[in-house]
């Protein structure tokens, strides 16, 4: 690290300034903006692919008092999409449909029997919460049945794009948006604010600061980058999530039964402790749960929802367990691609067992469900495996795929299994061969004296951690541990 560098900030430690200057944040302004992170200006929300017909619709909608319907996913960030956009359409003075789907009956995603049941209630205008990219085939039949559909997704946009009136997705090739990894809730969050600035002005306020606290829980939740925009939004979300008094008695009543209290919520706490509660009932029930524990007013329903979904963790956690030992047993370490399966993994927890793979064996992993008269699988990767593309390139043997570079879900029939995972083995092996894991990124070279309580505090400016950006990693060197924790 240059002196110069480290002379421009004497307020802080040497080790903070060196983990910023080798985290890319060697200009002084980019680095300072990134100490503030609550101060960062946002995105201007007109970028957004499709937002000005998606815009003009739902105003439309809202003033000739037609049914707007939401679909949403059944993982934080869907809820927590659809809790948001529905507030918001309230607001502006909409009463909306609210669906969900259920991971053990319709899977994710849109599908035929949604449209038809939508259109069977009189909907005229469809938003689709964190997913619809992939949805081309309901999209043309929600429009045949006179819907107009407005997809709202962040997943890798397909080369057979729906026909949908807008499709706002930063992630589309013609989008002029500069940031292109908000999850669903930012989108949800960048719509719905300028939907009120439109048709409710003098609650566009007040709702953009409190639903702060959705964007957070669901932008964490998902794994987005903790970095540009999302980093802003969090750190403003999490301010909000503890705020002593006030907020949503669906948190407060979740907080109480997970044992952590305003004051203390860090972007970790959403990760490890409030996110896997509200997803429990995705993956093991009905994510409905989670829905109306958001959304409640009564403090006694919260606090029945929010026992109810601690209890759905633990026996999420316990299933976990069970199921990762019996992968353990199950794997092929000689392969380049860990891969199990069969009918008694879950799928509630697949995503979680093939995500613990990949920490255990830095390698990619795929967990299958086999189905009746379909396998589902649920894949999770390493740097350097975009496994997205991945699923891709095995498009013609699957009847549906969709996801990022690091995380992604498809389903297939029984007999396309044997050519899938020989296609996907050797996907993986071109592109890793024999890599070793990608070696520890050390941020700073730290001497015993400097390890103080002072450094600690200093080193929480870096807040908030997560994906795009880990807490410090710091190398000490010639030491013995003599004990650990």
């Amino acid at each position: 690290m240059p002196p110069a560098f480290l002379a421009l900030f004497p307020e802080l430690p040497g080790v903070v300034a060196a983990v910023l200057y080798h985290r890319g944040l060697g200009d002084a302004a980019a680095a300072r903006a990134f100490l503030a992170p609550q101060a960062a200006p946002l995105h201007d929300t007109a970028l957004l692919p499709d937002i000005a017909p998606a815009l003009d619709r739902l105003a439309a909608a809202v003033r000739a008092a037609e049914r707007i319907a939401l679909y949403g996913d059944y993982d934080v960030d869907g809820v927590t999409s659809l809790a948001l956009f529905g507030e918001a359409l309230r607001l502006a003075g909409a009463e909306p449909l609210v669906a969900l789907p259920r991971r053990d009956r319709e899977g994710y995603g849109l599908h035929m029997s949604a449209v038809t049941a939508l259109a069977e209630q009189g909907t005229r205008v469809l938003v689709t919460l964190d997913h619809g990219v992939g949805a081309a085939a309901e999209v043309a039949e929600a429009r045949r049945r006179g819907i107009d559909v407005i997809v709202l997704d962040h997943h890798e946009v397909p080369p057979r794009m729906p026909p949908a009136l807008a499709l706002i997705d930063p992630k589309r090739a013609d989008s002029r948006y500069p940031f292109r990894d908000l999850a669903s809730v930012g989108l949800a969050y960048k719509l719905a604010t300028a939907l009120l600035e439109r048709a409710a002005p003098a609650a566009a306020a007040a709702f953009a600061d409190r639903a702060l606290d959705l964007v957070a829980l669901g932008t964490v939740a998902d794994v987005a980058p903790l970095v540009d925009e999302n980093r802003g939004l969090v750190a403003r979300g999490l301010a909000g999530l503890n705020a002593p008094a006030g907020g949503r008695v669906g948190l407060r009543a979740l907080c109480a039964v997970a044992g952590v209290w305003p004051g203390r919520i860090r972007a970790r706490t959403v990760s490890h402790t409030l996110g896997p509660r509200l997803n429990a009932a995705g993956r093991l029930d009905d994510a409905r749960l989670s829905f109306d524990l958001l959304t409640t007013q009564d403090t006694a329903q919260a606090e029945r929802l929010a026992r109810a979904l601690d209890e759905l963790n633990r026996e999420r956690q316990a299933l976990t367990e069970q199921l990762l030992a019996q992968a353990e047993r199950e794997l092929d370490g000689g392969l380049p691609l860990a891969l199990v399966g069969g009918p008694d993994y879950h799928l509630g927890v697949i995503g979680i067992v093939a995500a613990r793979l990949v920490d255990r064996w830095a390698r990619p992993a795929v967990v299958l469900h086999h189905g009746a008269a379909e396998v589902r699988g649920s894949a999770r990767s390493v740097e350097g495996f975009d496994v997205a593309w991945a699923l891709r390139q095995c498009a013609h043997l699957l009847t549906r795929n969709g996801g990022h570079e690091r995380a992604a879900g498809f389903a297939l029939a029984p007999e396309q299994l044997g050519p899938f995972q020989h296609a996907l083995q050797a996907l993986a092996r071109e592109r890793l061969g024999d890599k070793a894991a990608p070696p520890w990124r050390i941020d700073a070279e730290v001497r015993m004296a400097e390890l103080t309580f002072e450094l600690a505090r200093a080193l929480d400016l870096l807040e908030p951690f997560g994906e795009g950006n880990p807490p410090p990693l710091l190398l000490l060197r010639r030491v013995r541990v003599g004990e650990r924790r």
